[in-house]
């Protein structure tokens, strides 16, 4: 499961202060890297509703404390697009995502992302 947002994080706070989970949990990531030739599949641009906007102010910061906070969040999700995005764009997506992954165990000073799940979207 991945929070698509701050709020969702909040919820799942709540329940794991109740109860424990084996889940794999983790947080969903926009690199706002572009769209595809089809605009309404496309989830990697700077108004989609999907995801963490990595570029907006202070956002990646956020992802990175979030992280440090919760050491069961261990996973790393990024949807850059659907049917239209070229292997480019996916590919560059895919490049952003390990960056953030890589900063973020860097700076907690542990291995704790172990996932990344770069989504779906290659036609």
């Amino acid at each position: 499961m991945n929070a698509d947002n701050p709020q969702e994080l909040e919820r799942i706070d709540g329940l794991m202060r109740s109860a424990s989970s084996r889940s794999p949990l983790g947080m969903r990531i926009n690199p706002q890297i572009g769209g595809g030739s089809i605009a309404a599949l496309s989830t990697a641009t700077a108004t989609s509703k999907f995801g963490v906007a990595l570029r907006d102010e202070g956002a990646r910061e956020w992802v990175v404390r979030a992280y440090a906070e919760r050491p069961w969040l261990t996973r790393l999700h990024a949807h850059t697009g659907s049917q239209g995005i070229p292997l480019t764009l996916l590919a560059r997506g895919v490049a952003e995502t390990y960056e953030l992954a890589e900063e973020i165990n860097a700076r907690i000073g542990r291995p704790q992302i172990d996932t990344l799940d770069i989504g779906g979207g290659l036609g």
